[in-house]
């Protein structure tokens, strides 16, 4: 299979090697929202008459057998496939026929990855949210069963002052709502 990029030129393999060899091992990470992607974009040419209710069928179901049988490991990226956008493509033609080819129908790969993209920050966004949560938790039980206990405040690496289980673990709960609040701005 030639790369969707050649023009015939032959390439010096180390350079492409140094380029793009683990270009599919991170695209792989982007499947799943490729396919909740292309999904999106099926049901979009469905709604505007471009595929019929037979044919959004047909790919809706394949789409959720691709991301099935991808999440128990039945498939990857090849390297002649290069990106996620040629393997799903590919897997759905090999299910479909030509009716896999039709999933582009309007939208580039730039549209394909900007969408992926940003399906994979929002949730990564959702993970880092949660786990910030998940650590003010943790601070605000240690405040309830240590809160009380004196310990010594610092400053310049040297104990400066008394202080307290409790604000020293309400410092990091202020930064941490900060933090929040910031990766709430990134989704939006």
């Amino acid at each position: 299979m030639t790369k969707l990029w050649d023009k015939g030129i032959e390439l010096n393999h180390l350079i492409l090697n140094y380029t793009s060899a683990e270009d599919s091992q991170l695209d792989k990470r982007l499947i799943p929202y490729d396919l909740k992607g292309s999904d999106a974009h099926a049901k979009m040419l469905h709604s505007q008459g471009y595929l019929n209710d037979d044919e959004i069928d047909q790919i809706v179901k394949a789409l959720n057998e691709l991301e099935v049988s991808f999440q128990e490991g039945h498939w990857n990226i090849s390297a002649d496939e290069e990106d996620c956008h040629s393997a799903i493509e590919n897997a759905l033609t090999r299910k479909l026929d030509q009716l896999g080819g039709k999933i582009h129908l309007g939208r580039s790969r730039n549209d394909q990855l900007l969408c992926a993209l940003r399906l994979y920050l929002l949730d990564v966004c959702n993970q880092i949210s949660q786990a910030i949560d998940d650590l003010i938790k943790s601070l605000d039980q240690i405040n309830s069963n240590f809160g009380q206990i004196a310990i010594p405040g610092y400053t310049h690496l040297q104990q400066a002052m008394p202080s307290s289980v409790q604000l020293w673990a309400q410092g990091f709960i202020s930064e941490l709502d900060q933090n929040k609040h910031r990766v709430a701005q990134l989704r939006e």
